[in-house]
């Protein structure tokens, strides 16, 4: 019976691909933040940077996530930054915008090798 529910869910999915409404305007949303984030000029970043400081840190977690931090990075330029609010190290504050991605990479691959070893732990532990 497993294994005929999993061929029919299999069967399923390959044919039934289909996103909903509701998935469609999400999909076109992470979408175009991704081409805004990739594509955004210097000028348009520095002008959205007068009204709102700390967008270029509020963005900068989703950039990561979608794969174009280094172009965002490189939008800003080499303009110093100032400190972040939400992201505290006792390392020097990095002054550039990509000297603040290759330190926020190097957290996000440090927790990932932490969670990697906690699960490897715990699950051998239960054998």
């Amino acid at each position: 019976a497993a294994v005929v529910l999993s061929w029919l869910s299999g069967l399923a999915a390959a044919y039934t691909g289909h996103r909903s409404q509701l998935g469609q305007q999400t999909a076109g949303e992470i979408l175009g933040l991704r081409y805004h984030l990739s594509h955004v000029s210097p000028q348009k970043l520095h002008r959205i940077l007068h009204w709102n400081p700390n967008y270029f840190y509020d963005l900068a977690p989703y950039a990561l996530a979608l794969g174009v931090d280094r172009r965002f990075a490189r939008s800003m330029g080499q303009d110093h930054l100032p400190p972040c609010g939400w992201f505290i190290t006792e390392l020097d504050t990095p002054r550039s915008a990509e000297e603040w991605f290759q330190l926020l990479r190097q957290a996000v691959d440090t927790m990932n090798q932490n969670d990697r070893r906690f699960f490897r732990q715990r699950f051998s532990r239960r054998r």
